[in-house]
């Protein structure tokens, strides 16, 4: 006798899976140093299925939406390992989603050289995943 797909370890149905707020922050102006850069995690994700980051927020809000590179990655003991990025995400878009296997996942943000030098931006992910 067989069991249901998702009950054996299978796949999650997008519908069941979990929602995480994901905030952090980033100097501008910081584009080649650590300053420009925010890691979160890491994210253990146990099952395969979809996942699903949405660029919620950004404060103090760029002029006429200046796109910010998001990267979802491998979490490893060398740091946040790419393996997919949007160079182009902009506040209240879905900005990275594709299947998802069980493993240690981190998000990082990037300034692209359109933000203001010295000035803190705090940002705000929606993190869906199984």
């Amino acid at each position: 006798m067989g069991c249901a797909f998702s009950a054996c370890g299978g796949l999650v149905d997008p519908s069941k899976n979990q929602l995480e707020t994901v905030t952090g922050f980033i100097t501008g102006g910081h584009t080649s140093d650590s300053l420009g850069v925010s890691v979160t995690g890491p994210y253990n994700i146990s099952k395969s299925g979809e996942y699903v980051v949405t660029f919620t927020s950004l404060t103090p809000p760029l002029a006429l939406s200046f796109p910010v590179t998001i990267v979802f990655g491998l979490n490893t003991s060398a740091g946040c390992q790419p393996i997919a990025q949007n160079t182009a995400a902009v506040v209240g878009r879905q900005v990275l989603g594709t299947s998802i296997t069980p493993g240690t996942y981190c998000i990082g943000v990037a300034d692209q050289g359109f933000m203001s030098n010295g000035v803190v931006y705090t940002y705000s992910l929606s993190f869906s995943h199984p």
